[in-house]
């Protein structure tokens, strides 16, 4: 999320106006100012290292770069007390995760997405531009990341104002309610209860969840 009093340059479009909320503009980046200060890593480590860490190598190194002199692998492990090679590489780690989570934190953070779902996004993924690539373009492609589910996927397009008789949106119930009748046993579901369960679920008219249904390709769902 982002933070009082920190320096962020925002790039926007707009103004939009939302049915519920009103006016509003669509962030396209947030960026924070980069890592190129001392004051700055010092900000940045804090958040991804404990304490106890953090004050071990500040005191060790007072007037160094921190994130820059740990990932050029400058600590010399012998002055850092409590800090020795497993622990230094995990603090590594951490450092390069977090730097890769920033775009995403500061794109999503808004929409209340947990760190845990960040981590999982990136790994799904790959890469912190190809999700936001994707989440941009259909972020039910959200659903297809183990314990997202629709519901979950939902809340979140629905926050952010898209549309919710997106086509991508309905489609993506249809398949979701799919999948809870398989998970259920069953091999086949009736046409009927399928968009009166998703009609439900999206709070949407059976005629538009069934003009969304009709033109689903048969490669994607086979209707008879």
């Amino acid at each position: 999320p982002l933070k009082p009093f920190e320096k962020y340059t925002i790039k926007f479009e707009g103004e939009f106006n939302h049915k519920t909320y009103g006016a509003y503009y669509k962030i396209i980046e947030v960026a924070v100012d980069k890592l190129d200060t001392l004051d700055a890593q010092d900000k940045f480590l804090k958040e991804v290292i404990s304490e106890k860490h953090f004050n071990v190598l500040k005191k060790t190194y007072p007037y160094e770069k921190l994130v820059d002199f740990i990932l050029a692998d400058k600590v010399d492990v012998r002055l850092t007390k409590g800090i020795k090679k497993p622990t230094l590489d995990k603090i590594k780690v951490k450092i390069k995760e977090n730097m890769k989570l920033a775009n995403l934190i500061a794109k999503l953070g808004e929409l209340d997405v947990s760190p845990n779902k960040l981590h999982k996004i990136l790994e799904h993924f790959g890469s912190p531009d190809i999700a936001l690539d994707a989440i941009e373009t259909d972020i039910y492609k959200l659903c297809d990341i183990k314990t997202f589910g629709f519901k979950t996927v939902d809340e979140i397009a629905m926050k952010r104002g898209d549309s919710p008789e997106s086509k991508k949106r309905i489609e993506a119930c249809i398949k979701y309610q799919l999948k809870q009748d398989t998970n259920e046993g069953h091999t086949w579901s009736q046409k009927t209860q399928l968009l009166t369960d998703c009609s439900d679920l999206l709070n949407l008219s059976m005629g538009v969840v069934e003009t969304a249904l009709v033109n689903m390709h048969e490669s994607i769902i086979y209707q008879n």
